[in-house]
């Protein structure tokens, strides 16, 4: 799509180029009309006329070979977008890797303080089977 706008743009370019070559053409020919030189109006009118042919000669190839530009771009594209899936692949692999190791230490601290709350729970039932029938909750102090 925008092949299409590129190429409409320097089309309009070519045409208004040409147009002022026109415009030029006739000023020159009102400045011999009044016995005035013309030198300007016909170094601007050649230069408008070589800058509407080659903006119009560039249109015609990016026509010609609009379609390769075409396949070209997509490809590129495609290339970019798998370069990015590749990049966000790695980075949440590494993400997956940190957030696993936080896991582990937290799983391990977790772990420390199940152990030390069921020592203190065989605690309490010791003291059960010894005939105290008082509850003492982990955390409370006696």
């Amino acid at each position: 799509m925008a092949v299409g706008f590129f190429m409409g743009g320097v089309v309009a370019m070519s045409q208004l180029f040409f147009m002022l070559f026109l415009i030029y053409i006739g000023f020159g020919t009102d400045q011999k009309f009044n016995d005035l030189s013309a030198k300007e109006e016909s170094l601007l009118s050649l230069f408008s006329l070589v800058q509407s042919i080659l903006l119009a000669s560039f249109a015609a190839i990016l026509g010609a070979h609009r379609s390769e530009i075409l396949i070209d771009g997509q490809q590129q594209q495609q290339q970019q977008q798998q370069l990015q899936s590749q990049q966000n692949s790695n980075k949440r692999g590494g993400m997956m890797m940190m957030m696993m190791m936080n896991d582990n230490s937290s799983l391990r601290q977790t772990s420390t303080e199940f152990s030390e709350d069921n020592n203190t729970n065989n605690n309490n039932n010791n003291n059960n089977k010894a005939g105290n029938h008082r509850y003492d909750p982990p955390n409370a102090t006696a």
